[in-house]
């Protein structure tokens, strides 16, 4: 075949191709109905050759180069094409009618949200201010600390003030600090003597000092009169305890109560097991032991708050159920008492026995602070081993007498315990006394 033939019948199989391809596409738009017919499919730009120029002929195609096939018409596609939604027509908005109802409650709204925006504010503002305030308070009191801890030197540190002392609880606080011991308790024996404005020559013989508890003893001579004051401190009111026989008609002597009860010094008490008439408050330890009419004597309570408090049978209103609601610790019924209500010394008490004699009395100064007071008579003094040490040589103190050592001592209440022979103030290990009757209890000092 020459090479123009052969270039006719390339010709003519590409417009016979061509023909398909049309009637293919008319096809398938006859098929989906009116639908868009798919686009004739275009030639490649190898696929359809120029006719040559008139004078020139066509160049013969190599001997090796294969024939393209020819191109398949397109497949009809078994789903039918997507269609797009149509966008449905934009709605024109009509202006809202204005009611005048609703335009008044939307004016009442907008008044009443100002003001609730209003006050919110006002809150803030308060709230801001407080903050101020709070903080503007701090630096004052940090300032006031003298804390300048940015201030300190790895080298050197400013020298601050003395601290205030951490307060200690209890009845007494931080008041007399000295007096106890911040370790192990300790006892001394100074044997220092002084002269006081009266003439007595008084002599410190004995002190200790615990935690809770410190007491001084001294040894006191006024003319013939002898006794001994122990001056008593005490933390917590538990500390001045009392030991007594739970069955009335028991007795016992100063020292087999005190060493029993491993106490650090005692005195005599008031022998409530004694009273004839069973009368009397009597409380011990917080706990009440009876509680009858205080008619003839005069009553004393020390409360829980280590106050003590010296009632007149006579003058004052001693109700019962009153002291038992103000949380008595101790409560004794002896008397009489001492001094008056402003710790003035007394010429009158409710006693019969006024005349010198053996006394042992109980001061208060303040709470936490007391006073044990033992007063010689006229009667052998015996230890507690039972010897017989010969008449004391003192005469006793009477009330009167009594009363005045009490107020110049600065007592603030005084009060008249059990005397005579069974007098006596255990420490040590050591009496003072007469020691020569059993009795039902004594007062006394713990640490």
């Amino acid at each position: 075949m020459d090479r123009e033939n052969d270039f006719t019948l390339d010709e003519e199989f590409w417009n016979s191709v061509n023909e398909i391809v049309a009637s293919a596409g008319a096809e398938d738009a006859e098929d989906t109905h009116g639908e868009t017919p798919a686009a004739t499919p275009q030639k490649h730009p190898e696929e359809t050759r120029p006719e040559p120029p008139a004078g020139k002929s066509v160049p013969e195609k190599s001997p090796t180069e294969p024939k393209r096939p020819a191109p398949k018409p397109p497949e009809k596609s078994p789903f039918p094409p997507e269609r797009k939604p149509e966008r449905p027509a934009r709605e024109e908005k009509s202006a809202p009618s204005k009611d005048p109802e609703a335009e008044a409650s939307r004016r009442a709204f907008l008044r009443h949200f100002k003001k609730y925006v209003k006050v919110l504010l006002i809150i803030a503002a308060l709230g801001l201010a407080v903050m101020y305030a709070g903080a503007a308070m701090f630096d004052r009191i940090y300032a006031s600390l003298g804390s300048d801890l940015d201030a300190v030197d790895t080298e050197t540190v400013a020298v601050q003030p003395t601290p205030e002392p951490t307060p200690i609880p209890g009845l007494l606080g931080n008041k007399y600090k000295e007096k106890f011991a911040d370790g192990q308790p300790f006892s001394t024996e100074p044997n220092t003597s002084e002269t006081l404005a009266d003439g007595t020559t008084r002599t410190l013989i004995y002190t200790f000092a615990g935690k809770n508890a410190a007491f001084e003893l001294y040894q006191c001579t006024n003319g013939k009169i002898k006794y001994q004051v122990a001056d008593v401190y005490v933390r917590d009111i538990s500390k001045l305890t009392a030991a007594f026989e739970k069955d009335q008609n028991k007795t016992k002597k100063i020292r087999a109560f005190a060493e029993e009860s491993g106490v650090l010094i005692a005195v005599s008490s008031d022998y409530f097991a004694a009273n004839a008439n069973d009368e009397g408050l009597i409380i011990r330890n917080g706990f009440m032991i009876r509680s009858n009419p205080c008619r003839h004597s005069d009553l004393c309570v020390i409360y829980q708050d280590g106050t003590m408090r010296c009632f007149d049978c006579k003058k004052d209103k001693i109700d019962n159920n009153e002291i038992l609601g103000s949380y008595p610790y101790h409560s004794f019924y002896f008397g009489p008492s001492l001094l008056d209500e402003n710790g003035a010394a007394k010429t009158q008490f409710n006693s019969s026995l006024s005349g010198p004699n053996p006394r042992s009395v109980i001061g208060y100064y303040e709470p936490g602070h007391y006073a044990f007071i033992s007063v010689l008579g006229d009667y052998n003094m015996i230890d507690y081993n039972g010897k017989n040490l010969g008449n004391s040589g003192s005469p006793g103190m009477t009330f009167a007498e009594l009363s005045t050592l009490c107020a110049s001592m600065g007592m603030k209440a005084a009060y008249n315990l059990d005397g005579g022979r069974s007098i006596g103030m255990y420490w040590n290990g050591k009496l003072f006394g007469h020691n020569m009757r059993a009795i039902g209890d004594i007062i006394a000092v713990t640490d």
